[in-house]
């Protein structure tokens, strides 16, 4: 009995210091790169749309609610352009 003991004794010994030594070599540090999503337009990015000029024009003439929903409109164009160039840089 006390050879089987002495031989699982060793083995132990012996497997724990393989272990250890095992550990002890860290080697090469390697470097991983793993992508990230990121929100590509943060809430700053976006342009503030102007206010609406044809709502002050109410109590105006007709040719003045024209002309103030004829200035909306290319408003609201330039706007929908800086919105689709900030679209864009996220592709």
């Amino acid at each position: 009995m006390s050879i089987i003991y002495t031989y699982l004794k060793n083995v132990l010994i012996f497997s724990c210091f393989i272990y250890i030594s095992g550990c002890a070599n860290f080697g090469t540090p390697h470097e991983v790169s793993i992508p990230v999503q990121v929100p590509c337009i943060s809430a700053g990015d976006i342009p503030k749309k102007q206010a609406s000029l044809f709502e002050a024009s109410k109590g105006q003439s007709l040719f003045e609610q024209i002309k103030a929903l004829l200035i909306d409109r290319e408003n609201s164009i330039i706007y929908e352009t800086e919105l689709e160039t900030e679209l864009a840089g996220c592709k």
